[in-house]
């Protein structure tokens, strides 16, 4: 993951509290957009 797909991922999914179990599919999901 680069620093755009993390960034993004905090910034549109859910908050921090939520933890990378929601974090690391929503910037999977990011990535496939970009892609």
């Amino acid at each position: 993951m680069g620093c755009k797909a993390l960034s993004s991922g905090k910034k549109m999914t859910v908050p921090e509290k939520e933890g990378p179990a929601n974090f690391v599919p929503a910037a999977a999901v990011i990535r496939r957009d970009l892609a």
